[in-house]
């Protein structure tokens, strides 16, 4: 009697693995042109937000920032509590100075999957716009998550000493 389990993965997933696995490699060797052709052909097999979100960070790489914000929102179509996209559309939306839009989507994704690094960023993003009170509570709550974090500490003296000043 045979007690193994054969796991069948379709062809579909396997040929859009291997374009994902060899996009992943050419971003890592800085080849983001293609890296994107790549994620594009795995997209076409296999559309997912990981996909989307994999090439909205390679196009985001070569300052295509309109191309990266359309595939962070297809993920957001595919996945609305997909963390990494709202936090990588908050990082498109530094580019263009649009801070307001980018802290909203930064908290969107704290909202979803809470760091430290988010906080950070998005204390460091509220600091841009002098929102001081809201930065203090952002680097507060990254030393919750964890309180030896030497970042979100210096961050939030900061923070405390501006906020003193106006």
């Amino acid at each position: 009697m045979n007690t193994s389990k054969e796991i069948v993965i379709d062809n579909d997933f396997k040929d859009a693995y291997t374009f994902y696995k060899r996009g992943r490699a050419k971003s890592k060797l800085k080849n983001f042109t293609g890296a994107i052709e790549d994620f594009s052909i795995a997209i076409e097999i296999s559309p997912n937000q990981f996909l989307f979100c994999f090439r909205g960070d390679a196009k985001m790489k070569i300052h295509d920032y309109e191309g990266a914000l359309n595939d962070f929102n297809k993920a957001l179509e595919i996945d609305t509590n997909h963390a990494n996209a709202y936090f990588s559309i908050g990082f498109v939306k530094t580019k263009s100075k649009d801070f307001e839009c980018a802290i909203k989507n930064f908290s969107k994704a704290i909202d979803i999957k809470p760091t430290v690094s988010k906080y950070n960023i998005c204390g460091m993003t509220r600091m841009k716009i002098k929102d001081y009170a809201g930065a203090v509570e952002d680097f507060s709550k990254a030393l919750e998550f964890n309180p030896k974090s030497s970042e979100a500490r210096r961050n939030l003296i900061n923070a405390k000493f501006l906020l003193k000043r106006t």
